[in-house]
């Protein structure tokens, strides 16, 4: 394909290999972009612009806004709300692993919090890996201090401070036992205790409506 601005063969790259002007501007033979209709001016103002980077042209070309975009990977013309470039399968854009923005993947930091993304999630893969380790050293530990009481305990005084354990253990069983039988006696009195007192309140209640009864009665028959 020929470059719009200079006349001569674009290349594969992003900008032009004769006069440096970029893809979108060089290439206006797509829908929907007007490529600049004056070569010789164009070529001119390109040519000034690679001497002298800050002079100043009139009549630069002024590039039209279009739906598209430069891959930054194989240089090719891609639809701008491309996630991936539909030629080369590259993905245009990274989630920043401590921030959470997406920016453009041909950047390696941030460009909201400055974060490598390379070295972050090294940091982050070192910190994962060194937490595994001591978790690996706790476990070796425990399992070689598990081993060493077992052969502690085959000796007479690993045995005798067994027994020591189990008598103990045996003794707490029981006052935990004993405990619970004289709560549950407890809990029992008390509860016939209520049943009396209950029993003694009801007497006294039919007691007191049987005088009520008599006592009507009497008054009945008096007159």
């Amino acid at each position: 394909m020929k470059c719009a601005v200079c006349g001569k063969e674009f290349g594969n790259g992003a900008n032009c290999k004769n006069c440096g002007t970029d893809r979108v501007t060089g290439l206006g033979n797509y829908s929907g972009y007007d490529a600049p209709s004056n070569s010789s001016r164009n070529v001119e103002s390109s040519s000034s612009r690679r001497e002298n980077p800050h002079q100043i042209v009139d009549n630069e070309p002024k590039i039209v806004k279009v739906n598209s975009m430069i891959c930054h990977a194989c240089g090719e013309i891609i639809p701008a709300d491309s996630k991936f470039c539909p030629h080369c399968s590259t993905n245009l854009y990274v989630t920043c692993p401590k921030c959470g923005h997406e920016y453009s993947s041909q950047y390696p930091a941030c460009s909201k919090c400055g974060t490598n993304r390379q070295k972050y999630e090294k940091e982050q893969a070192r910190i994962r890996w060194a937490k595994i380790d001591e978790e690996n050293k706790r476990k070796r530990e425990q399992e070689k201090a598990r081993k060493q009481h077992e052969e502690w305990l085959k000796t007479p005084e690993g045995q005798a401070e067994q027994r020591r354990k189990d008598e103990e253990v045996r003794r707490i069983q029981e006052e935990r036992r004993r405990r619970r039988k004289e709560q549950e006696e407890e809990w029992a009195r008390a509860a016939k205790q209520g049943d009396l007192q209950t029993n003694i309140g009801l007497y006294m209640f039919y007691g007191c409506m049987l005088v009520v009864i008599i006592m009507a009665i009497i008054l009945l028959f008096s007159k």
